[in-house]
């Protein structure tokens, strides 16, 4: 009786094994908000730049945040007409879903909306913090033909 115990334990602690997947850091899970193939991705490198995209064209920008320090991007837009932010999403920078702390990535789900043109600036910042300037700033412009 006492191996038929034991051996059931070990059919199910092989099964378990077997039927799980093993998940690494090298393989994060994909948030589906951030796997769209028709989004064209820009970073921080288009400070100080203009971006041209046609109407109903959707582009995201991603920005690294300093999340855990109690960091925020917010942003600024001239034209709401011409663009408009639809959504925002974060990620770990790491990659590593199960990581606690560190650095985020903050996605910026834009859509061009008519002809024109939209002046983005968005800057990092502690919000409760009204009277320190931010610890980084991206501004770039939209032409939406």
């Amino acid at each position: 009786m006492k191996g038929a115990i034991v051996l059931s334990f070990v059919f199910i602690g092989v099964w378990f094994v077997a039927c799980s997947k093993s998940s690494s850091p090298s393989d994060p899970p994909i948030n589906p908000i951030d796997s769209d193939p028709n989004e064209s991705v820009i970073d921080s490198t288009v400070n100080g730049t203009t971006v041209s995209y046609l109407v109903s064209q959707r582009f995201r920008l991603e920005l690294i945040l300093q999340f855990d320090a109690g960091y925020q991007w917010d942003y600024t837009m001239s034209d709401t007409n011409a663009v408009c932010l639809d959504s925002t999403s974060y990620r770990p920078a790491s990659g590593n879903y199960n990581q606690v702390g560190g650095a985020a990535i903050e996605s910026f789900h834009f859509r061009a909306i008519h002809a024109g043109t939209c002046n983005l600036r968005l800057f990092e910042h502690r919000g409760w913090e009204s009277n320190i300037a931010p610890i980084d700033t991206v501004s770039f412009v939209v032409a939406v033909s």
